[in-house]
């Protein structure tokens, strides 16, 4: 694979698109969980759903490794995004590692370890735990 076709596969995935959800997710089929259909084998027909990538950019490439960052609309599954890209590009691909930087209002970056909460007293803890 060159590396201007990632990088060209990967410009086509910005914006907005539908995307099928993933068998292992909690998306419902007739009151049943898609994942707990996909542990007995199961695989049903899925609605796309709508979705956008605001952000999409690859921050390293070292074949057979690709890393990106996305900024997505909730209800974007990343590991499908994944797959998709691998499609698309003829290779197949999953995703390796998955670090969530943000959901929502909630950043990594407000983020406190458990360690840091033990330590806390209970006036602190209240900032954090409602």
């Amino acid at each position: 694979l060159a590396r201007e076709d990632i990088k060209k596969v990967f410009s086509q995935f910005k914006g907005k698109k539908k995307q099928l959800p993933p068998m292992f997710s909690a998306v419902r089929y007739k009151g049943r969980k898609l994942y707990e259909l996909a542990r007995k084998g199961k695989v049903v027909e899925r609605t796309p759903r709508s979705i956008e990538i605001y952000k999409l950019e690859i921050s390293c490439i070292e074949l057979p490794y690709v890393s990106f960052r996305a900024v997505c609309s909730k209800g974007t599954y990343i590991r499908q995004l994944c797959s998709d890209i691998g499609d698309k590009l003829g290779c197949g691909a999953y995703m390796h590692y998955l670090r969530r930087i943000r959901s929502g209002r909630f950043s990594i970056s407000d983020a406190v370890t458990l360690k840091e909460l033990g330590n806390m007293d209970r006036g602190s803890l209240r900032r954090y735990i409602t």
